[in-house]
């Protein structure tokens, strides 16, 4: 729907909102929120409940999803949640115990390395100090998908990752000599191509995180673009991912396409330069079985559940082996789906 001037908005009736499990009251503009979407205008201004009581219960959307809601609705955009510092202490009698912080994000801050040799200086032991290295290239800045789809050329601009061309020119496949189109990227003076369809090469770890890439949803509007990357091993994203999932779901189900398109955007962006280091494989998980949980039957064909089955497949390998994916798996019989025949593409 149409944006209302601000004023409107302000000499607009005001609306309680009741939100989670603990009745969290919110008094808001109506105006604010009937410009939204057909769904929400109906839900205060026809003959339903809440629009006679003035007042709306959403005890299935937690406060701080609410809030963002809120800050959407009334800015155009919406602040993106700081990582969860995991902090590993000295093991006691009892074992070690490992706290979060969420919101720090001082670098100088990480995990005590338990090994009984990491209380000697490196230059004593004759090696490097002992980290926890992401999983896929040996390279740090290698574990990203946007860092893989780099070093390979075919899909999409290897440069700027625009997916979105207007033309293209033929040309064969160096691998079985079928016709595809080669183009020019028109954000930058690269070239990219799109993989031979004819062509049953198996589709590489690379090739698979280009498509990734390639498949940008696209910045809406004037909403900030970079989201931040994790660089050490001990930050959670967890209720980073959940954050932009929750409003995306939210989104989908009072059909607001504004919400939607900027949601799904922020998690690929998220995604896209995230280093998945072993020990948050859980975070990964966690965000893809709510997904699936959340659409549920629907799961299929919607457009963050695939894209989280693309994700997975790019870093299958490594994921696979994590104790999480077992439950995943279990608990989420269309992702599995999905990912086998994704998965097929790049071992077939």
């Amino acid at each position: 729907m149409a944006s209302i001037p601000f004023q409107s908005i302000v000499e607009s009736k005001m609306v309680q909102f009741i939100i989670g499990p603990e009745q969290k009251e919110f008094l808001v503009y109506s105006g604010a929120i009937t410009s939204l979407s057909r769904p929400l205008n109906r839900l205060l201004t026809g003959h339903m409940k809440e629009a006679l009581e003035g007042r709306v219960v959403w005890d299935d959307i937690d406060e701080g999803t609410f809030v963002r809601f809120l800050q959407w609705a009334y800015t155009g955009d919406y602040t993106d949640l700081d990582p969860e510092i995991e902090i590993q202490h000295e093991p006691s009698l009892s074992g070690a115990s490992v706290s979060s912080v969420p919101g720090q994000t001082d670098e100088t801050e990480g995990p005590v390395i338990e090994d009984s040799d990491a209380q000697l200086p490196a230059e004593e032991l004759g090696t490097e100090p002992k980290t926890e290295r992401p999983v896929a290239l040996t390279s740090v800045e290698a574990s990203s998908l946007s860092y893989m789809a780099q070093l390979y050329e075919e899909v999409g601009c290897s440069k700027c990752y625009w997916s979105h061309h207007p033309g293209f020119d033929r040309t064969e496949c160096r691998n079985c000599n079928g016709i595809f189109y080669l183009g020019h990227c028109p954000n930058c003076p690269y070239k990219y191509s799109n993989r031979c369809m004819m062509c049953d090469t198996p589709v590489t770890q690379e090739q698979m995180a280009a498509q990734f890439i390639c498949m940008s949803p696209g910045p809406p509007g004037r909403c900030h673009l970079e989201a931040r990357k994790n660089v050490k091993e001990y930050e959670g994203y967890s209720e980073i991912f959940l954050s932009h999932a929750r409003l995306y779901v939210l989104a989908d189900k009072y059909d607001i396409p504004r919400l939607l398109d900027l949601a799904i955007y922020k998690l690929w962006a998220t995604l896209k330069d995230f280093k998945p280091y072993p020990r948050h494989f859980d975070d990964i998980a966690t965000l893809i079985l709510y997904a699936f949980c959340a659409f549920s039957e629907m799961a299929e064909g919607n457009k963050m559940c695939d894209m989280l089955v693309l994700y997975s497949a790019c870093i299958f390998k490594e994921f696979q082996n994590a104790r999480a994916f077992k439950h995943l798996v279990e608990e989420a019989p269309l992702f599995a789906y999905g990912l086998m025949r994704k998965v097929s593409e790049r071992f077939c």
